[in-house]
């Protein structure tokens, strides 16, 4: 069987992972094909990392992100006049969307389409392939998987909105969110809010079988960190928390370092590393933080790294200060398969990812109780290695690579 997988993305992380642990863990020895925008900056990643034959397609539609992206730094008029013009022109870029794919996909003639979107509406490529089920072809109504929080229809989109999710609704034969958070959330689209076809699989991930290092820093984070990026040199015996998350405002930078302000207060000798994907607009802003704050010797900005083991095991806290549309948080079962205690922010369907003191804890979203933890932790070693280990036996029992391929293979052949 031939399986086409379509995904529009513009930042390398989570969808990515999950890709990749779908095709090496599928459960019988299909064929692959992935169909993406040909700027997706994960693509790499994902073929360094893939253990079976995959065909890899990029198309080049273009896409809305891509256009707001390239006239960002454009005079403001141009850029009112170019979001007119997105708003008016948005629907039959659309219509234009639905008849290429449905055209590339008949091309590739897969037997099978999982259409794997950011969010929801999210991708518009996403949603125009969906669509194509509407149209009986040989490879059936596609299944459509939502990675992040349903969002509302801006109130001038509304028809427009509400007649897509209708035909989306009719056209898809489940609709997969990777927490009942997000599925939840579905309030939010009312035409799609009483789909029959609703369904919760949780992730689930590969990591190397490494034996754990002492929980002391070691004098550099070099080891697992090319050359070219910045380079620490962190004492030794200190600590360290590690943030790994796209640069994007809703993942809580600022929230995270007036926290670690709180704790530098009790604790001199900790550092915070932050590992991510992100854009020029990004790391300045997160960068300026870092400054306004004070804390240009104690806070690292580093890019994007596929090393998540290399970087988690000089880690003695993974921190997660999202803010809003954290559909489940994936990095929290990266750093439970490697037994490093979390600090998450109670928002969206991190609660589903890890219980509050199996693994971790999940804390309100205020300052003073995020930093109350991290300092427990970083002051009690005993309790940061019972708390790491009642992670790593969760991880073990719900995340499992093995366990997410088996229900998505049971839907895609319902």
């Amino acid at each position: 069987m031939k399986i086409l997988i379509l995904a529009e993305s513009y930042y390398s992380g989570g969808v990515d992972t999950f890709i990749i642990n779908l095709i090496n863990h599928w459960p019988v020895n299909d064929d692959f094909v992935l169909l993406c925008n040909y700027d997706h900056p994960g693509l790499e990643v994902i073929q360094r990392r893939l253990k079976r034959k995959c065909q890899i397609v990029r198309h080049r539609c273009v896409t809305r992100p891509q256009i707001k992206r390239r006239y960002s730094s454009s005079p403001l008029i141009l850029k009112d006049f170019i979001d007119m013009s997105m708003i008016c022109g948005q629907y039959l870029l659309f219509i234009f969307y639905i008849i290429y794919f449905y055209l590339l996909t008949r091309k590739i003639c897969p037997d099978k389409i999982i259409v794997c979107n950011g969010g929801y509406p999210a991708g518009d490529t996403c949603r125009a392939l969906a669509l194509s089920g509407l149209f009986s072809p040989k490879w059936g109504k596609p299944l459509l998987i939502c990675h992040n929080t349903p969002m509302p229809a801006r109130l001038s989109k509304v028809i427009p909105e509400s007649l897509i999710d209708y035909l989306l609704k009719r056209s898809i034969s489940f609709f997969v969110s990777v927490s009942r958070y997000t599925l939840r959330e579905l309030v939010n689209r009312p035409i799609l809010r009483d789909f029959k076809g609703g369904r919760v699989i949780y992730y689930g991930i590969e990591m190397p079988d490494i034996e754990m290092p002492d929980m002391g820093m070691s004098t550099s984070l070099t080891s697992c960190i090319p050359a070219d990026r910045q380079m620490m040199a962190l004492e030794k015996g200190s600590s360290m928390l590690l943030m790994l998350a796209t640069y994007e405002e809703r993942k809580g930078h600022d929230f995270l370092l007036r926290s670690f302000l709180k704790v530098r207060e009790k604790i001199k000798n900790v550092y915070l590393v932050m590992a991510g994907f992100g854009y020029a607009d990004d790391y300045k802003r997160i960068n300026n933080l870092i400054k306004n704050y004070g804390l240009g010797h104690y806070a690292y900005l580093l890019n994007f790294s596929d090393d998540v083991v290399g970087l988690l095991r000089q880690a003695q806290i993974l921190v997660m200060p999202s803010q809003r549309q954290e559909s489940f948080g994936l990095t929290i079962v990266e750093a439970m398969s490697q037994g490093v205690p979390v600090v998450a922010t109670n928002i969206g369907g991190i609660p589903e990812a890890i219980q509050d003191n199996h693994g971790g804890f999940v804390v309100p979203c205020n300052v003073d109780s995020f930093a109350e933890k991290i300092i427990l932790l970083l002051d009690n070693e005993s309790l940061r290695h019972r708390i790491g280990d009642d992670g790593l036996k969760a991880y073990r029992q719900r995340f499992l690579p093995e366990r997410m391929c088996r229900e998505y293979y049971g839907l895609l052949n319902a």
